[in-house]
């Protein structure tokens, strides 16, 4: 009859509605964007780049202290949060951690992170690991948490003796692990595996792209520029990563270019239009 036919017609626009609803969503609601992209533009116009960065969609950002302490009103006024904020070694060692970690604190951040380690720095990696272990406590104890982000430089030499094998093994679980999932596949890593592996320990992402082709490398200078791509036009399965990170647990997402050709607003735009297509 005339009536089921009309019902028929709702309950399949209803269907039709409700489908992106129950459609497997690997992707979280919130992306964010490392501020280390737009740091040539950041400087000149803070207020017009950060607006640009909240119209494209994103609604995090990870940069360090001293950017949430200089743009801590415009990141609000943009409806942009600092969850997360990265220093460098010297302000985790011995003489500066109880200051890093409070003052980190007092601005409100959840996580710090330890960006990098320089190649002086990697000549100690007993120095550097005692470091992230005393960070990580502080960190804990003032109700934060605290992470290491990856390069390519740890999965060089042997199996079991990397630098990698040994913040896994001589670090405390406490010092969780932000995978860069450029610099895993860059060090000859399946990123979705990594994440796989690590579970709960992954607090967020780095991501971008690989170009087709590009080889493996253990040390970071000496990756062609042109390896950056943005997300989706490089060589890397996002699906399998976005599912690992959800299977993980992880908390923050977080696109970043290290190297753009162009305009660095355009290709974090370029990355938020994909991962958003996969959501």
């Amino acid at each position: 009859s005339a009536m089921s036919a009309i019902l028929t017609r709702r309950s399949l626009l209803a269907s039709t509605l409700a489908a992106p609803l129950l459609a497997a969503d690997p992707f979280p609601k919130v992306l964010g964007a490392q501020l280390y992209t737009v740091r040539n533009i950041l400087p000149k116009d803070p207020a017009g780049v950060l607006k640009a960065m909240a119209q494209i969609g994103y609604k995090e950002v990870e940069g360090s202290p001293e950017l949430l302490a200089q743009h801590g009103k415009l990141l609000a006024d943009n409806g942009l949060v600092m969850n997360c904020a990265m220093v460098g070694l010297p302000d985790l060692l011995p003489a500066k951690v109880e200051a890093t970690v409070s003052g980190a604190h007092k601005l409100g951040l959840k996580n710090i992170g330890l960006s990098y380690l320089n190649d002086k720095e990697r000549a100690d990696i007993p120095a550097a690991l005692a470091a992230m272990n005393k960070a990580a406590e502080l960190a804990s104890k003032a109700g934060m948490g605290f992470y290491y982000h990856n390069h390519c430089f740890e999965f060089g030499g042997a199996p079991g003796q990397r630098v990698w094998d040994r913040i896994i093994k001589e670090c405390s679980p406490k010092v969780m692990l932000e995978c860069d999932i450029f610099w895993l596949a860059i060090g000859g890593q399946d990123p979705a595996k990594v994440i796989a592996e690590l579970g709960k320990r992954v607090l967020s992402l780095h991501l971008k792209d690989v170009e087709k082709g590009t080889k493996v490398y253990y040390k970071e200078s000496e990756v062609p520029r042109t390896a950056f791509k943005e997300c989706g036009a490089g060589t890397l399965d996002f699906k399998a990563v976005l599912a690992a990170a959800k299977k993980a647990g992880v908390r923050h997402f977080f696109v970043e270019q290290d190297v753009v050709p162009g305009d660095p607003l355009a290709s974090i735009r370029q990355s938020y239009g994909y991962l958003r297509k996969l959501a």
